[in-house]
């Protein structure tokens, strides 16, 4: 199973509004206008070179061999690193809420990256919503994955791992 996490777009509003307002200053300014040129193309390099970096589909896939994603770096975790493996029904409520965002994105429901849980750990998350989640605890390294799609992704996961339901520990 393969599911595509399209490319953000307000990256690509962000890197139109940075063109739009550094190139028309190049040319208003006086000089001479080589140099405006050079400046307009430095410019574009470098939102050209912005937007192939970080303007790209997140793929998240179940393979034989384990989980792969391909955000902020690629990554498999592979069945037999697994400790353990279970669903949270309500991410927003629980303990593994991503709190702070360290190396990723955000916006509304969609979180990419590297983010601080609210239990204090550091998580890698690929989430699609913050409803219904699976975490999985491979090495001692906690990840978070959520796509739109939860309940057909979960029936594929558990075909190769063993996947309980999340139990909230309570001080009593």
């Amino acid at each position: 199973m393969e599911i595509i996490f399209p490319a953000p777009q307000f990256l690509l509003w962000i890197m139109i509004g940075i063109y739009v307002i550094a190139v028309p200053p190049i040319f208003l300014k006086k000089g001479k206008w080589p140099v405006k040129i050079i400046m307009c193309i430095i410019v574009t390099i470098i939102c050209g070179g912005l937007l192939f970096f970080f303007y790209r589909d997140t793929k998240l896939a179940v393979t034989d061999s384990g989980l792969y994603s391909n955000n902020y770096g690629e990554f498999t975790i592979k069945w037999e690193e697994i400790d353990r493996a279970f669903m949270i029904d309500d991410l927003k409520n629980s303990e593994y809420r991503p709190s702070v965002r360290t190396n990723g994105y955000s916006l509304g429901n969609v979180g990419f990256g590297w983010f601080a849980l609210k239990n204090g750990k550091s998580a890698r998350v690929v989430l699609q919503t913050r409803t219904r989640c699976l975490v999985v605890i491979a090495d001692d390294r906690t990840f978070l994955f959520a796509p739109v799609d939860f309940d057909a992704f979960l029936h594929v996961v558990e075909r190769y791992i063993n996947v309980s339901a999340y139990e909230e520990k309570h001080d009593d």
